[in-house]
């Protein structure tokens, strides 16, 4: 009767890179401080028994495809999962974040408030009438002496 049974082959893992301090800023766009402060702030601790996912390695995945979206199996190799795990996650990190964003982004609405912003902007960085910027965005801006 074993003679007709198939034999499971050895089943072989594919080695992956994972982020560490050497790779961290290249690859996630943060230190590894960072990463551990935004991980507290966004996450909650999850249970890890059984091989679930770290709180740290949540945010890994996340910000690994932020900084560049690629392929999904790409990014789970950089960050050392499964692509369906780190698709999984990558969708529930941006829900929570988005979730609390009104805690971290906000844009002048009043009068009094746009008037100090474009104070700061001015001292900061000799830029007038500016009340706020947007990360990674390019915008055309003329010089003020050259409008048309």
């Amino acid at each position: 009767m074993a003679e007709f049974m198939p034999i499971r082959q050895r089943k072989i893992y594919s080695v992956r890179s994972g982020i560490n301090e050497r790779n961290c800023k290249e690859l996630l766009r943060f230190n590894s401080g960072s990463v551990d402060f935004l991980a507290a702030q966004f996450l909650v601790e999850s249970d890890t028994r059984g091989g679930g996912i770290s709180r740290r390695k949540q945010m890994e995945i996340f910000l690994r495809f932020v900084n560049d979206p690629g392929f999904q199996s790409g990014v789970a190799q950089d960050v050392d999962v499964h692509r369906t795990n780190g698709n999984k996650t990558k969708r529930y990190e941006i829900s929570r974040e988005v979730g609390q964003s009104h805690n971290w982004i906000r844009f002048p609405t009043t009068a009094e408030d746009m008037t100090e912003a474009k104070v700061l902007w001015q001292r900061h960085s000799r830029l007038p009438s500016v009340i706020g910027a947007l990360d990674c965005t390019q915008v055309v801006i003329q010089k003020p002496g050259s409008a048309r």
